[in-house]
């Protein structure tokens, strides 16, 4: 399986184990590093990946995952650090998550 890891792969965050591990399983992960990533780039890769993870759905552009998820890969929003009661968080996260197949 090919995987589309749209997510912040620096020393202070799990990701890069998180694909480590995906790739100990037997699956190939494009890395894709927010905020250095090219958009248009990860778009035109989209059909070529059977699924794509993100743990920030919120922090691309208006539109940017329909047109992901138009090129055929499922989509998971996986959020590692996930905030509840804080009513500006939940309002940026919920619409962000519209696209998704899975939400965790």
């Amino acid at each position: 399986m090919l995987i589309g890891f749209a997510s912040c792969f620096s020393q202070w965050h799990t990701e890069p184990e998180i694909a480590d591990y995906l790739e100990l399983a037997g699956h190939k992960v494009w890395r894709y590093h927010y905020p250095n990533m090219d958009h248009q780039k990860f778009i035109g890769n989209a059909e070529k990946f059977d699924l794509v993870i993100t743990s920030l759905p919120q922090m691309f552009p208006a539109g940017f995952w329909e047109s992901v998820k138009a090129r055929g890969p499922k989509l998971i929003a996986w959020y590692f650090d996930w905030i509840q009661g804080y009513a500006q968080k939940e309002r940026q996260y919920i619409p962000a998550l519209r696209p998704f197949d899975l939400k965790i």
